[in-house]
């Protein structure tokens, strides 16, 4: 059983297939005769011999923040995905592999449930700061083959967002906070304004909003989604709107993207206007509104538009241009987040649910006036009813500077040095921090 598990993680690493799906940092390719079911944070292919009994599921899981190292991870996530479903004991693990930037880590064993026997597998992939995870269980070699198969094509895409475009240079402005203007050195430059931040470059401009309760309220039908944020972010400040089009894309990250030709109403002057995003699995998604003087001019310094899902990360990066630098009179306060995930089981032949498992996390950083910081970190993970907890905290001082900050007295007493910038949104501002694991903490003010 063990070469059998090395080969399939071996294939994750290496293998490259056509006709290829995404499910957040997973792609793969969907088996076939599997019936496929969707939650917001798992795909899961079945297959079932209603003869036989044998059957198997592959659950692909969605990636979440890593705050550990990826043994850590798989540990954890063994206890709460594989035993927190079935009677598992301890894995027999595999070697790591590592591979554009993930660690893989993995592990097998025997398990039972109702009285019925079986093979739980589970690879965990750590990497930019994100953990997802693939769980196997059959109760047959039967489907041998076939789980190598689907293990084989699946490969790893680095997370939207994770690598600075370009290491930005601050300005200093008037305003709430110290810094609220960015150039980054690949000539674009960000300015923050009260419903956008402004990325300009030349007679380019692009603007990223900020979230917008109408325009972001969520709609089955993608059209009326993007006609509703167009109409709400864009049409009021452009008149003789002509050739409006709606383009966009449903898929399992859909594609939002309408474009149209208009007199800016400031300017007066007549331009070529196109409101896109990426419909992230995550909810994290933006509206862009990329504005040129033709549609030439668009095409030619961003992309001529794609009839399909994915190739569109030259627009989507935009948002990563909502970053500036940090002050640390700007840091002074209490600054928390928190998360949270669930995955519901469900029994193969009868469809009724089998129980469920949740992780949760809460992280908490008060940076005190006088180079003084306290930090507080909480979670609880496993089975619902019966969930394990855990908590940690710090205390010590700080130093920073534009865009990193370095806190004493961390793990084993020892200082940890963390990249920082804040993303602006309406009437704030978001706090980025990213440790030496490249786990990232979203932290907004309390």
């Amino acid at each position: 059983m063990k070469s059998f598990m090395i080969l399939c993680v071996f294939l994750l690493t290496t293998c490259v297939f056509a006709q290829k799906q995404e499910f957040d940092v997973i792609v793969h390719q969907i088996p076939a005769g599997y019936k496929v079911s969707k939650t917001p944070d798992t795909l899961i292919y079945t297959k079932e011999d209603s003869t036989t009994g044998a059957f198997c599921a592959l659950t692909l899981v969605k990636s979440q923040a890593s705050k550990a190292s990826s043994n850590e991870n798989f540990k954890s996530f063994w206890k709460t995905l594989v035993q927190g479903a079935v009677k598992a004991g301890n894995p027999e693990v595999n070697k790591p592999t590592s591979d554009n930037g993930w660690t893989l880590e993995s592990g097998s064993s025997t398990f039972e449930l109702e009285g019925h026997k079986g093979i739980a597998l589970l690879i965990t992939a750590t990497g930019h700061g994100r953990v997802a995870n693939l769980l196997v269980l059959t109760n047959t070699d039967a489907y041998k083959d076939e789980i190598q198969k689907f293990v084989g094509t699946l490969s790893l895409k680095k997370p939207a967002g994770t690598t600075p475009i370009a290491k930005p240079q601050p300005q200093t402005k008037k305003g709430n906070f110290q810094f609220t203007t960015t150039n980054f050195d690949d000539g674009w430059t960000s300015t923050e304004d009260s419903d956008w931040v402004t990325v300009s470059k030349g007679n380019l401009k692009v603007l990223v909003h900020y979230p917008n309760k109408a325009a972001d309220e969520y709609n089955s039908v993608l059209k009326t989604q993007t006609q509703r944020a167009w109409n709400t972010l864009v049409a009021p400040r452009y008149s003789g709107i002509q050739n409006f089009a709606d383009r966009s894309i449903q898929s399992f990250e859909s594609i939002g993207f309408a474009e149209a030709s208009a007199i800016d109403k400031a300017s007066g002057k007549k331009v070529y206007v196109v409101l896109f995003k990426k419909h992230k699995s995550q909810g994290d998604g933006k509206y862009i509104e990329f504005i040129t003087d033709s549609k030439a001019t668009f095409e030619r310094e961003f992309m001529t538009y794609r009839n399909e899902e994915f190739g569109w990360e030259k627009l989507e990066n935009f948002v990563r241009r909502n970053r500036f630098a940090v002050a640390s009179a700007d840091l002074t306060g209490i600054w928390a987040t928190n998360t949270y995930a669930s995955l519901t089981y469900y029994y193969v032949s009868s469809g009724r649910v089998a129980g469920a498992t949740a992780t949760s996390t809460a992280d908490e950083y008060k940076f005190l006036a006088g180079g003084k910081y306290s930090s507080d970190h909480s979670g609880a993970s496993g089975q619902v009813g019966n969930a394990r907890f855990s908590r940690q905290t710090y205390s010590g001082s700080y130093t920073s500077s534009d865009w990193s900050i370095k806190l004493t007295n961390r793990f084993k007493g020892e200082a940890e040095t963390f990249d920082c910038y804040f993303e602006s949104v309406k009437g704030g501002r978001i706090l980025v921090l990213k440790d030496r694991n490249n786990t990232f903490f979203y932290l907004a003010k309390q």
